[in-house]
């Protein structure tokens, strides 16, 4: 296992945390996961190769949610969002979040849009199974971010 590429996940309570955690282990990556409510300070002393933001129950616009620490967008190491944690980025980097029609969970595909670091080892193909369960969606996109895959 290398341990000098951590990788923290910071569970915002989702279902599957512990899926990521073994994934990211079969890749020979050491990973850790902390409570949503870990601030940044305490992420950087464990020196983190990436940041990985996990899903959720709650929503974007419950007072009593869990918030992301603004500051972790400046740790300078990659952050990959997982719904309600991709949610909590795109609100802090100024994106609209809104309230879905309906909440979705269930089988969905994800297309995979532009070419990068993410899915390096992916095979060729554009489309790829997930699971997915949220009730809010990005609206008006900030212009400091930028979809990938869809």
């Amino acid at each position: 296992m290398n341990f000098k590429n951590k990788v923290v996940v910071v569970d915002y309570g989702s279902q599957t945390t512990q899926l990521i955690l073994r994934r990211i282990r079969e890749l020979g990556v050491y990973c850790e996961v902390v409570e949503a409510k870990t601030s940044s300070a305490e992420i950087v002393k464990k020196k983190p190769k990436a940041l990985i933001l996990s899903g959720g129950p709650s929503s974007a616009f419950e007072k009593t949610s869990p918030r992301l620490d603004k500051n972790f967008l400046k740790l300078d190491i990659p952050i990959l969002g997982i719904c309600y944690g991709m949610q909590l980025i795109c609100q802090l980097m100024g994106s609209k979040i809104k309230k879905g029609r309906i909440r979705e969970f269930g089988k969905a595909k994800i297309q995979i849009l532009k070419k990068n670091i993410i899915f390096d080892g992916f095979n060729n193909k554009k489309d790829y199974q997930v699971w997915m369960s949220h009730g809010d969606e990005v609206k008006d996109l900030s212009n400091k971010l930028e979809i990938i895959a869809t």
